[in-house]
């Protein structure tokens, strides 16, 4: 299978790893030339990305997704747009998108997971074209028919939101349980049998309380998710969203403070800096 991956960023390289380890026939663009290089597939020029039976759309935001559909040949491929976008950007895009075979398909979890093959995929669109497309995407991970362009957008959304609100509470909590002393094992394993348990338990709490992290979701990218989303609520007419409303503020200043460039499990660290520890408490 002919594949090509536009944007060979965290998530695009895996993607394009993933696919050429599995045998598929994988070409890769990138505005950098690193990017290309750390993907270790075969460059091509943006126009003939689209000669392939599949063009993976792996961007920043709906902005350069416009940028590549415009300058679009015509084309027979299956576009896989995986580009965490606003539904106002989705709008605009979908216009861009006209004549071509189109998937709107949201990602869930990290480039760990996309070079593994291994992630959730929220599809919107034609549902006969989901379904031809179905052998593909289960090479990327678990493909979920969800409905319309928009629907899989939204959900996307609010899965990401969720998300990081959830992150930002485990970064308090694993403070407290570092400073306590408890066993960073046992606290995991035991909070998952509870009430706290989620999939943010699992993956992150474990580096926060050990102060290892890993590249993936930066506070930089949390927020503006958590942007896109205050936009939608507004248009529907829900204009507070008190508690995403003070998350965002905590990723801005932890951005700001230099932290949570690699992943937001980093709000720890934020968290920690904003509590200098008292030298007579009886916990350190």
């Amino acid at each position: 299978m002919r594949v090509s991956v536009v944007g060979l960023g965290r998530m695009g390289r895996g993607i394009a790893r993933n696919l050429a380890r599995k045998g598929h026939e994988v070409r890769g663009y990138d505005v950098s030339e690193e990017a290309v290089k750390a993907a270790s597939v075969a460059p091509c020029e943006l126009p003939k990305c689209f000669e392939a039976d599949y063009v993976v759309l792996a961007l920043p935001t709906g902005k350069e997704v416009l940028e590549v559909l415009r300058s679009a040949p015509a084309t027979d491929a299956v576009v896989v747009d995986t580009t965490t976008q606003s539904l106002s950007e989705l709008r605009s895009v979908l216009e861009a998108a006209r004549g071509l075979k189109y998937l709107t398909c949201r990602v869930e979890r990290g480039p760990k997971d996309a070079e593994e093959g291994r992630l959730v995929l929220y599809v919107g669109g034609p549902r006969d074209l989901f379904e031809k497309a179905s052998g593909f995407l289960s090479q990327l991970g678990e493909p979920l028919y969800v409905g319309t362009h928009e629907q899989a957008t939204v959900l996307k959304l609010v899965s990401t939101a969720l998300l990081v609100a959830n992150t930002a509470a485990l970064a308090e909590a694993a403070e407290i349980l570092r400073r306590f002393g408890f066993d960073q094992e046992a606290a995991v394993s035991l909070l998952s049998k509870g009430g706290a348990a989620s999939a943010q338990l699992n993956a992150r709490m474990p580096a926060m309380l050990r102060g290892q992290f890993s590249v993936g979701f930066s506070a930089q990218q949390a927020e503006a998710v958590l942007r896109q989303l205050q936009e939608l609520a507004e248009e529907l007419g829900v204009e507070v969203l008190p508690v995403m409303g003070k998350v965002r503020e905590l990723l801005r200043a932890a951005a700001a403070a230099g932290i949570g460039g690699d992943d937001i499990a980093e709000l720890v660290l934020y968290v920690r800096s904003l509590n200098v520890q008292n030298p007579h408490s009886p916990r350190r």
